[in-house]
């Protein structure tokens, strides 16, 4: 039996014996097998039905093996061929593979060669259709993420949330750092993602890096890759690092204070050129051109602006383009729209569709301090949508989730 999932095969012979040889082979391995001795007929059966390999002779009647092969390319572009022949010759063999054949195989065909052949195809189909099916539900994702984070998203009526919604509009139409400033629990991070995803280069990668999560001894590994040479003849193992991994994406970088200044430097180089050499490297610069957001508190940056810990000419960097998340307390009268908001978001997560909900609720929620900003709130939100039962979110419903922090 064969490895590979069964699939279906056609084989194209006008003469009998090794047509017959080759169909009793593949279906050995466990594969459907459909064999004919006319090309043309051959031809019909792939327009109107669905094969994965064309298996033919070279030299037939009326119709040759390339001629229906470069038929075959136009009806059925799917379908690996592999070409056989008694009349081997390199030129052969070459017009073969430059009309699209997978394979070339000389007659009398050995079964061992041919099960090879038909398993490699086979292996690299199936390859292809899963890279096919990664490809989609990647790009699912990516219309999900950019639904998710889309501008419309970015909810709220307050003074504030105009500014912050202004203030990510300029942020799209060019590649600038960007400093986004805000409490714990504010959205950085999400709003460093709404930038990305509805920006130009949206489809590109985003990644993170969290200075302060990481060895201060591996910051600059980590930030800027590294090259090690190995052995007497000097042969390179390299590390890119997340800067270059970036490159055409976004990377959203949190606790850039904590470098130090060596790293300061040597990152904002990076965001001024576009470029960057790896830790130890000798084989010169490589590509990064990366839209760079950078995620702080107000305390981390009054300590890295103030107290110095920032160099002067990134901290001045940072400032041209700074947008500012106001915290909860300070544009209350969006936090009832930003629960709804949040509700939407997380019901199906709960297997749950709600028609209505309390306006008591949302009368009480805009009173609450919530200190933990929209961390807190969007965690409110999930306990109401467990503890509610109906269609409709009760104020008893509200009232026991605030009971259960």
């Amino acid at each position: 039996m064969s490895d590979s999932a069964p699939a279906r095969i056609l084989i194209v012979d006008d003469e009998f014996h090794p047509r017959q040889v080759l169909r009793a082979a593949a279906t050995a391995l466990g594969h459907e097998v459909v064999d004919t001795a006319s090309p043309e007929e051959a031809l019909k059966l792939a327009r109107f039905e669905k094969f994965d390999v064309l298996v033919t002779d070279m030299k037939m009647p009326l119709m040759d093996g390339l001629k229906l092969l470069q038929s075959v390319r136009i009806h059925a572009p799917l379908m690996s061929v592999i070409l056989c022949t008694a009349h081997g010759s390199i030129e052969t063999a070459v017009e073969a593979m430059k009309n699209g054949a997978e394979d070339y195989l000389l007659k009398p065909i050995e079964l061992p060669a041919f099960e090879i052949a038909l398993e490699r195809i086979l292996k690299k189909r199936a390859l292809f259709k899963a890279y096919q099916a990664l490809t989609s539900e990647n790009e699912v994702l990516k219309r999900d993420l950019q639904i998710r984070y889309h501008l419309k998203t970015l909810l709220g009526r307050s003074p504030a949330s105009k500014n912050l919604k202004e203030a990510v509009t300029r942020a799209l139409s060019h590649r600038d750092p960007v400093l986004i400033e805000g409490e714990t629990g504010t959205g950085k991070n999400d709003l460093g993602r709404m930038i990305h995803y509805n920006s130009p280069w949206a489809a590109r990668s985003i990644l993170f890096f969290d200075v302060a999560a990481v060895p201060e001894i591996y910051h600059e590994i980590q930030l800027f890759g590294e090259e090690l040479r190995v052995g007497t003849q000097g042969s390179a193992l390299t590390h890119p690092g997340v800067i270059e991994r970036a490159h055409l994406g976004t990377l959203i970088l949190s606790n850039v204070g904590e470098l130090s200044q060596i790293a300061q430097q040597r990152l904002l180089a990076c965001m001024e050129t576009g470029k960057v050499q790896r830790m130890g490297g000798s084989t010169g610069f490589h590509l990064a051109i990366v839209r760079y957001i950078i995620t702080a508190t107000p305390l981390e940056l009054q300590r890295d602006f103030e107290g110095h810990r920032m160099i002067e000419p990134l901290a001045d960097l940072l400032k041209k383009n700074r947008i500012v998340v106001e915290p909860l307390r300070n544009r209350q009268q969006d936090i009832p729209i930003l629960f709804l908001g949040m509700i939407r978001e997380l019901e199906g997560s709960y297997g749950k569709k709600f028609a209505d909900i309390d306006s008591q609720i949302l009368v009480e929620i805009s009173s609450l301090p919530f200190l933990g900003n929209m961390r807190e709130l969007k965690d409110l939100a999930a306990r109401v949508i467990h503890q509610a039962q109906g269609d409709k979110i009760t104020l008893a419903d509200y009232q026991q989730a605030l009971r259960s922090t």
